[in-house]
């Protein structure tokens, strides 16, 4: 993103509200009212413990559906979209340098002098001739913390002029001449992390010797350590009205010489992000600790909760090892390094509506991956690979519900097929679904265009209109 783009980036990133889009045929049928539900002359199958065919299912999930996708208009988002709009018009070519400029000089400032030197070697042989390559690094430490990045900055005849504030904000007109504010404050106590090391490249000098030769590479390495603040806000305000609001508590525990150890530190977060149309959504009892990772998240529009989901998970033997450590690990060297790690997904569940939910559990986690692997070295092996997707399946319990029913209406599993190709065939499986009466599906095959077809319309239907809204 382009530093002149950065303010319609925020206002965008934070309206951002997750929407489902889905694909089909091009229809010409004529575009139905707002209030002309596709579907009312399906039958009226309210479930609660009444196991449904699978037609019946069918009809069920799609005006399930087909009520969740009228909830959304898109009309309710034109605001906000001719804002955005409107400041990618006005302030997209607005002069960023002073603000570059600003931000530049506080991070040397914060970088400082150098604290030190060291040196990373790698060699190769190759049957008497030797490369050698030499890492030089010039490292430095700069404490990032939203207390130094503080400033009114003000959008006036082409330029953003700054002001001294306790906060950090972008001050703006919109097409009204109302002022608009993007402003972020934080309080609380404030956590000190090693996040990140960030390399900067300097020089390169090359020599021969006489059975090899040697590279050295210098770079400025920068041990970035981030201030991570108790309590995050950031507001969106027109014309002294609050158009969007994101709020975030974020508590770390054991944080030891500033480094985030996964079998010792702890994180706990909720954050709430509230658009004046009426929409918010919710993440509470975000948490990871040694032993455990739980999290839950709703979608709310008025009173009403359209979508919500949770998650948890026990985990036992996490390996001893700070975040940024990670960062230089290939594939092999995290698989090695959670070798010995498991977990159990003691529970999941996501309600639609109240209507809809899928509830389940999937246990051990190793062993589930080590059975997905296997699967893929047996994919020339007929029983073999049944036989390792039936044990994929054993760990997983994965249940649809209706209208909070403790009937199950259909289970999740893996089904296998054969790829044939004359003499020679592979194995392969696909996610699907079981039914009581015993029948299976791959979502290819039960989620048809034909048999959703009014709801993929309502899904493009609703996409062309949040489409428009550019226009």
């Amino acid at each position: 993103m382009k530093k002149q783009k950065l303010l319609t980036a925020m206002l965008m990133m934070a309206l951002c509200l997750p929407m489902a889009t889905s694909c089909g045929d091009d229809d010409s049928e004529p575009k139905k009212q707002d209030n002309e539900q596709p579907g009312n002359d399906k039958p009226d199958v309210t479930p609660v413990n009444k196991v449904l065919t699978t037609t019946e299912q069918k009809e069920y999930l799609e005006d399930v559906g087909l009520e969740l996708n009228g909830k959304f208009k898109a009309d309710e988002f034109r605001h906000y979209s001719d804002l955005a709009q409107y400041i990618d018009d006005t302030y997209g070519d607005y002069d960023w340098d002073d603000v570059e400029e600003w931000a530049e000089d506080i991070w040397d400032e914060l970088r400082g002098k150098a604290i030190g030197t060291h040196q990373e070697t790698e060699t190769e042989d190759w049957g008497g001739w030797t490369s050698t390559y030499v890492y030089n690094y010039t490292d430095y430490k700069a404490v990032l913390m939203a207390s130094n990045f503080t400033g009114r900055w003000e959008a006036r005849n082409g330029r953003w002029n700054r002001k001294d504030a306790s906060d950090l904000s972008f001050v703006f007109k919109n097409e009204s001449g109302q002022e608009c504010v993007l402003r972020l404050t934080t309080s609380g106590t404030v956590t000190k992390v090693h996040l990140y090391d960030s390399d900067d490249w300097v020089d390169y000098s090359y020599e021969s010797t006489d059975n090899g030769s040697v590279s050295n590479e210098y770079y400025d390495r920068t041990n970035c350590t981030i201030g991570v603040p108790q309590h995050i806000t950031i507001t969106l305000t027109e014309g002294g009205k609050t158009l969007v609001e994101s709020k975030t508590d974020i508590d770390l525990s054991n944080i030891k010489n500033e480094e985030f150890d996964l079998s010792q530190s702890a994180v706990t977060a909720k954050t709430t992000v509230t658009l004046s149309n009426g929409y918010t959504i919710k993440g509470e009892n975000i948490a990871y600790s040694k032993t455990s990772v739980t999290a839950n998240a709703t979608l709310i529009k008025g009173s009403e909760t359209l979508v919500k989901a949770s998650f948890s998970c026990n985990l036992s033997n996490i390996p001893s090892e700070i975040l940024t450590a990670y960062y230089d690990m290939d594939d092999d060297d995290l698989d090695d390094s959670f070798r010995n790690s498991n977990g159990n997904v003691t529970a999941f569940s996501v309600d639609v509506l109240g209507k809809v939910q899928v509830k389940g559990s999937i246990n051990d986690l190793r062993q589930l991956a080590d059975d997905f692997e296997a699967a893929d070295d047996d994919e020339e092996n007929e029983s073999k690979f049944k036989q390792d997707v039936a044990n994929i399946n054993s760990h997983i319990n994965a249940n649809i519900y209706y209208n909070g029913g403790t009937t199950k209406q259909a289970s999740f599993l893996f089904i296998p097929f054969e790829d044939r190709w004359d003499n020679y065939s592979e194995w392969y499986c696909e996610p699907g679904l079981k039914f009581p009466d015993g029948s299976t599906y791959t979502f290819e095959n039960f989620f048809t265009e034909d048999d959703f077809k009014d709801l993929i319309d309502a899904f493009e239907r609703l996409e062309d209109d949040f489409e428009a809204l550019d226009n």
